[in-house]
């Protein structure tokens, strides 16, 4: 299923975004505007309710990265 990959996919970037600043999960949720909580369920592919198409414009705001990359 086509929608199941785009998430896994979008969770696995959050990661390596992450992983390649160099932040800490305090700190990358603070520059992406979401709780620590949030953040470690999106890194284990798993998208909070809480959690709004907001967060894909907070990426692109931060670090550049166009919300259709942001999926591949």
């Amino acid at each position: 299923m086509k929608h199941n990959e785009d998430i896994i996919k979008f969770c696995e970037n959050i990661r390596r975004l992450r992983e390649r600043n160099k932040f800490s999960l305090d700190k990358m949720a603070e520059e992406l505007e979401i709780s620590v909580e949030e953040l470690e369920a999106i890194e284990n592919y798993r998208l909070p309710e809480t959690v709004t198409v907001d967060l894909v414009f907070a990426i692109y705001d931060k670090f550049g990265i166009l919300p259709s990359d942001q999926f591949r």
